[in-house]
């Protein structure tokens, strides 16, 4: 009897390790990579607006540029008010501080040249001046090597679009808070292939569409995680590589910045998971293989053993059945290395139930009920002996 409950206590103890190394298996869930701020988490709606508000910006200057009269002007300026206010909304941390900062440039630019507005004189009836000339649209021109509309310089090959409210071409642009951008520009946006880097730090080089990243790039995010692969609406979105600052990598499949779908995860410290995962957690089947050499196969559940699966030990002790939040749970049976065998009822780790079955390599054997890893009631059969 002394026996039997060494050995509980030796099967309880392994499967407590079990519970922490599947603690530690969480992983690192990357950031969904906002526009500009990639150190806070970012609203799906932020990024698109943030390009059509620096885009109306553009817009705006390049009317001032060319002396627009103020009914043109007020309206581009409200434009502009109103995309920055959605941005405001929309965004989360240092992304929404930007916005708010600029929404109030914009503003105090807005009643600057508001100020500056001199009423004109009405011509009279029968003056040349009052026939109203028919309006048109101003022409494509090609602009400078280098210039400035706005506060935003423009290097390299561009030209005003049709209208003359947009820039097209290929080159570079500064904006005055540090953002730069090197590649395709249309209509006031990224298009094509290009390269932006942020001013805080942050990287893409990759295709865009309409001023987000869409297609196939590599991102390298402020806090020192860069990922390659496929990208949506500005996210990591597809099959693609994340390497993590920390030292992690995770390979496979993705979904707006987080591993969804077929992926295998390695921790720095050598621990491994191969299998399917759910916004950021590993949930489904796989492999699990931890850093001090053991293996799990089956389902996962919020990053845990959940279901029926097999437990194979370093020691060469294998469990194999129901598993439940990381432990043995359900019906399950335990085989040590040295040929001693329980099959039974398991909870929470512990052999727990009737009709536990324990069987020494002697051929020795308890038939009965166990609570909380202990034997409760049942009966010793001795093997036959010569």
């Amino acid at each position: 009897m002394e026996w039997v409950a060494a050995n509980a206590s030796v099967v309880s103890a392994a499967f407590g390790c079990l519970l922490a190394a599947a603690a530690a298996a969480q992983p690192v869930t990357p950031a969904a990579p906002p526009a500009s701020a990639p150190a806070a988490r970012t609203t799906l709606a932020c990024r698109p607006l943030t390009d059509l508000a620096m885009a109306a910006d553009l817009k705006l200057a390049t009317a001032q540029s060319q002396h627009k009269d103020a009914a043109e002007s007020k309206e581009l300026f409200d434009e502009a008010i109103d995309v920055w206010l959605q941005a405001v909304k929309s965004c989360d941390g240092p992304e929404r501080e930007r916005a708010e900062r600029h929404l109030q440039d914009t503003r105090e630019a807005g009643a600057r040249v508001a100020a500056l507005r001199v009423p004109v004189p009405a011509p009279a009836a029968n003056s040349v001046a009052a026939v109203t000339p028919t309006a048109s649209r101003a022409p494509a021109a090609t602009m400078p090597a280098e210039f400035v509309a706005g506060g935003t310089r423009f290097i390299g090959s561009f030209a005003t679009d049709a209208g003359g409210a947009t820039y097209s071409g290929t080159g570079k642009v500064v904006w005055a808070n540090g953002d730069v951008f090197e590649g395709t520009l249309v209509k006031n946006l990224r298009h094509g292939r290009g390269r932006f880097a942020w001013a805080s730090g942050q990287r893409y080089e990759g295709d865009w569409v309409q001023g987000v990243p869409v297609g196939q790039g590599r991102m390298q995010f402020a806090n020192g995680n860069i990922f390659d692969g496929a990208f949506q609406d500005g996210l990591p979105n597809g099959a693609g590589r994340m390497q993590y600052a920390s030292g992690d990598a995770y390979n496979g499949e993705m979904l707006r910045g987080a591993p969804h779908g077929r992926g295998t995860y390695e921790w720095l410290g050598g621990q491994r998971f191969e299998g399917e995962w759910q916004s950021g957690e590993a949930q489904g089947s796989g492999k699990m293989r931890f850093s001090n050499g053991n293996t799990y196969e089956g389902p996962m559940l919020d990053g845990k053993p959940h279901g029926p699966g097999r437990m194979a030990f370093i020691s060469g002790d294998v469990y194999t059945g129901g598993f439940k939040a990381g432990f043995p749970d359900g019906d399950g049976t335990f085989v040590w290395a040295n040929g001693d065998q329980y099959t039974g009822p398991w909870k929470a780790g512990q052999k727990d139930g009737p009709g536990g079955l324990m069987t020494w390599k002697n051929g020795d054997r308890w038939e009965g009920s166990y609570r909380a890893d202990a034997q409760s009631e049942g009966k010793l059969i001795r093997a036959k002996r010569p």
